[in-house]
C-alpha cells in the first residue's frame, strides 16, 4: 500500500502517510526538478516565483548558470533584468514550439534572427509577445486570489542550512532577494504580485487583463 501512495504526488504521499511532510522538495505542492538552486541559483527564483512555480523549463538565469563554474553567478546584486529577459525569451520559444535544447546547440542571441527569418517577426515584437505571455500568467493568479507569500520553496533546496560536504558544501542562496530584483524589473508589485497598470498599457494588447486587475 505504501509504494502505491509513494507513486501519487509527494505532498499527497505525505499526507495519506502521515509523516515526512519536512523532507518534501516542493514548490506549491510541485516536485522540485534536478536542476539544484545550490548549483545555479537562479532557479531558486524561478522555481519560487515564476506563475506555476517548481519548473527548470520556464527560463531565468538558472539555466544559464548551470554550466557556468564563474562564482560571480552567487553574487545577488542587480540580477534582475538579466533574469527578466531570460525568462521572456524562454516565453518566445514556448511560443514558437522550440524546446529549450535549441539554446544549447549554438549561440542563442542567433535564435531570434532564426525566428524572424522563418516568421518575419522581428526580435523585439517577438520578445513584446513573450513579455505579454509572461504578464498573462502572473495576471491570472493575481485575479484568482494568489499573492507572493503564497509561494515558497524548500528552505534545503537552497542550502538553509548549507550542505558541509560536495560541490555546493556552504551555499546558501539568497532567494528572497533574487525575487526582489526580479519583482523590480518585470515591474510587479512585490507584495501583490499585481503587473503594474502602466506596465501592462505599455505592452499593448492588454486591455482584457487590465480590466480584469484595475477595473
Amino acid at each position: 500500500m505504501e509504494w502505491i501512495i509513494l507513486k501519487r504526488l509527494q505532498t499527497i504521499a505525505a499526507e495519506k502517510l502521515g509523516k515526512g511532510s519536512e523532507y518534501l522538495q516542493t514548490a506549491r505542492n510541485i516536485e522540485l526538478p534536478m536542476h539544484d538552486p545550490r548549483l545555479a541559483p537562479g532557479y531558486a527564483r524561478t522555481y519560487q516565483y515564476d506563475p506555476p512555480p517548481g519548473r527548470h523549463v520556464k527560463g531565468g538565469l538558472g539555466m544559464v548558470q548551470m554550466s557556468n563554474p564563474d562564482p560571480a553567478k552567487y553574487n545577488y546584486e542587480n540580477t534582475g533584468e538579466a533574469d527578466y529577459s531570460a525568462t521572456v525569451f524562454s516565453e518566445v520559444l514556448d511560443c514558437a514550439g522550440l524546446c529549450l535544447f535549441i539554446t544549447l546547440t549554438g549561440q542563442a542571441e542567433a535564435i531570434p534572427k532564426l525566428l524572424e527569418a522563418v516568421t518575419g517577426i522581428e526580435p523585439q515584437e517577438a520578445m513584446a509577445a513573450g513579455a505579454r505571455v509572461l504578464n498573462m500568467r502572473q495576471a491570472f493568479n493575481v485575479r484568482e486570489g494568489l499573492r507572493p507569500s503564497d509561494f515558497n520553496i524548500p528552505l534545503r533546496s537552497v542550502g538553509k542550512p548549507p550542505l558541509e560536504k560536495g560541490p555546493t558544501a556552504n551555499c546558501t542562496v539568497d532567494n528572497e532577494k533574487l525575487g526582489d530584483n526580479f519583482f523590480a524589473a518585470v515591474g510587479w508589485d512585490r507584495t501583490t504580485g499585481k503587473p503594474y497598470r502602466e506596465v501592462l498599457e505599455r505592452l499593448g494588447g492588454m486591455d482584457d487583463v487590465i480590466a480584469d486587475l484595475y477595473n
